[in-house]
């Protein structure tokens, strides 16, 4: 969610809180039915030869006869690899060598293999960051054609522990995509052709309190810990953002903690034909708390539960209407001092629809909102005060395909039904991928509709380049566009005129072990129309402005 939003709280751009049809989904749930993520193959592919990276010592598959063989391709270019490599070297390696870890206890090698011959340096440094070792060589993916792989991440599970086979083992399943590390595990546990060991009646009769609490409290595959701050200033108004995150993965789930805090500096200046106001500086804060749990129910279905609370204004737009009807009526009986806040939760799911080239997902949220309102006083009547608690129901409907091993696109479409607001309607498209082993770009495009007459559009995209696998420096821009909020009945409109702005800079990126850290700034332009005359008290608010701002995060994943 991004917090630092230059423009209101209504449109996409304005927003402090961050179509298909039904022949379309049907579609999408017949491919589903007809496919699975492990693929059960009678017989072992036969693989060219490998070698070592490093030394050139050739794989011997009699060596690995006996055990099971989990084999990672990857290669560097591959953005989830890395992490997929992680997971592998910790959930499965690392985990087996403990000689009572398999049932049947049976030994389990895995087999990193790189596919990108060009790789040369940035390989060797995606290796260190993975922590793999003794890694080898699949030339072009050859072998990994010859198994079926299309795309990376592909992981492979070969069953070497019987006698009868020749030259390479059985393949008993391939995942197109990362299954989960239970998803491996439970199919590695199933392989091996003698009986499981005896297991003691103590475990034998481990009440199913005790296997979730064993379940949650299993040792984490990997912990990101990040910490970002943001400033966002001009000559009248300086916008911070702030935020810590905590990120664990568990074998079969994960979650999510962050807090975030912000502060809105901003010199009020009324409009010249505002009689009444005086200029005063403001500042506020607001603090916020989001958490996330992901839980993998099988190989193929995610659900997801989230949920969070602010405190405070959330944007710096809402300030500066609340100083504005403070000074205006505070006075009048009726007026109270406004005390904004919210809180939001609702589910998720994603579905591997098509392993390791479509992912479905859907979503719920109910979000509650205490802004601040307001407010009109007609002569002779009583003050009026506007409405002050929202309730937001929104849905999330999104497909996401892999083209090919570099590209990936993503679609969403959003419903959301706010308290007197007619229904929006929100379409959002997103692509990224390696234009080489050097150059990533990604594009988002993005339309919103709310009735009578909102219309906003956005386009932004980025291009990336990598200097050694541990530098990276990159461009981007935004360009949004709207026309105008909708207008509200009243005498004097706070309603803004439509709006276009323009965001671009550089950013530079450092990546080492499990370090990182990245640096981005450059300018920021808003450009309102003329503000109309039902709404010149807000003319100062609605002003053209030329921004600067400047990003910096640091992460640290062990």
């Amino acid at each position: 969610m991004h917090l630092l939003q230059v423009v209101g709280n209504e449109g996409t751009e304005r927003s402090m809180k961050d179509p298909g049809s039904c022949s379309r989904i049907l579609w999408v749930i017949l491919a589903a039915a007809l496919s699975w993520s492990a693929t059960v193959v009678a017989a072992g592919a036969e693989a060219p030869q490998l070698t070592r990276r490093g030394s050139g010592e050739v794989w011997s598959w009699e060596s690995a006869r006996g055990s099971v063989v989990v084999v990672d391709f990857f290669a560097h270019w591959c953005v989830p690899c890395l992490e997929v490599s992680r997971q592998i070297k910790a959930g499965i390696d690392e985990y087996y060598a403990n000689a009572g870890a398999h049932p049947r206890r049976v030994p389990i090698r895995v087999l990193p293999v790189n596919v990108d011959a060009t790789g040369g340096s940035r390989t060797d440094r995606f290796i260190r960051s993975a922590g793999l070792e003794n890694v080898y060589e699949d030339p072009e993916g050859r072998w990994m054609s010859a198994l079926g792989g299309k795309g990376l991440p592909f992981i492979v599970i070969l069953d070497a522990t019987g006698q009868d086979w020749q030259g390479t083992p059985p393949v008993a399943a391939t995942f197109e995509g990362f299954p989960g590390l239970e998803a491996l595990r439970d199919r590695i546990d199933g392989l091996g052709g003698v009986e499981p060991a005896r297991v003691s009646d103590s475990a034998s009769h481990e009440s199913t309190s005790d296997g979730v609490w064993r379940w949650l409290l299993a040792r984490p595959v990997s912990n990101l810990l990040e910490l970002g701050t943001e400033a966002l200033w001009d000559s009248n108004y300086r916008l911070f953002q702030s935020s810590a995150s905590w990120r664990e993965a568990r074998p079969g789930w994960e979650y999510l903690m962050q807090t975030g805090w912000n502060r809105y500096d901003l010199d009020y200046e009324p409009a010249p034909t505002d009689f009444i106001s005086q200029p005063t500086n403001l500042r506020e804060d607001m603090v916020s708390v989001l958490g996330r749990v992901r839980v993998r129910y099988h190989s193929r279905l995610r659900l997801e539960l989230s949920g969070g609370w602010y405190d405070g204004f959330s944007d710096y737009r809402s300030v500066w209407l609340d100083e504005y009807y403070r000074q205006f009526f505070e006075p009048v009986p009726g007026y109270r001092s406004a005390d904004p806040g919210g809180f939001h939760v609702g589910p998720a799911l994603q579905w591997e629809a098509v392993p390791g080239s479509m992912m479905v997902q859907a979503g719920l949220v109910y979000q509650f909102d205490q802004v601040s309102p307001g407010y009109e006083k007609e002569p002779f009547r009583p003050l009026v005060r506007g409405t002050e608690n929202l309730d937001t129901l929104a849905g999330t409907v999104g497909i996401e395909n892999v083209f090919t091993d570099r590209w990936r696109v993503s679609q969403e479409v959003r419903f959301t039904d706010t308290t007197d607001r007619d229904l929006r309607i929100g379409y959002r498209f997103s692509a990224n991928g390696a234009l080489g082993s050097d150059w990533v770009a990604r594009l988002v495009g993005a339309v919103t509709h709310e009735g009578p007459s909102f219309l906003s559009w956005q386009v932004q995209g980025s291009l990336d380049f990598d200097v050694d696998q541990r530098w990276f420096v990159g461009v981007f821009g935004r360009y949004y566009d709207d026309n105008g909020l909708v207008r509200d009945p009243r005498l004097v409109s706070s309603a803004s005129p439509p709006l276009a702005t323009f965001r671009t800079g550089l950013a530079l990126r450092h990546q080492s072990g499990g370090f990182s850290c990245k640096l981005a700034a450059g300018p920021y332009w808003t450009s309102y129309d003329e503000v109309p005359l039902i709404s010149q008290d807000f003319s100062t608010l609605y002003a053209s402005r030329e921004w600067f701002f400047v990003e910096a995060a640091v992460g640290y994943r062990f």
